[in-house]
């Protein structure tokens, strides 16, 4: 079951995850950066913001980003809720 914020209507939260889903990997634009490059320097206030990037912009799974930063999959998905609900205000 899809949950989205009450203000985004149904096609726009589609198209996002349309396009998260068929965007892989390999159809990413350039060289992907490494999570070691993207989370350096970072300080914990920005470092939802950087798992937010790291996801949709350089395609890096839940999964991936939690091993690297030692969470459970779940937190790194809440903290990029949480960042999905700040851009929506």
């Amino acid at each position: 079951m899809l949950s989205w914020p009450p203000d985004q209507t149904i096609t726009d939260r589609i198209c996002k995850e349309q396009f998260i889903t068929s965007t892989s990997k390999e159809e990413m634009p350039g060289r992907r950066s490494s999570l070691k490059e993207i989370f350096k320097g970072k300080d914990q206030k920005s470092k939802d913001q950087v798992m937010y990037e790291a996801h949709l912009q350089y395609g890096y799974t839940l999964k991936e980003i939690a091993e690297y930063i030692g969470l459970h999959y779940t937190t790194v998905s809440r903290a990029i809720k949480k960042i999905e609900g700040e851009d929506e205000k």
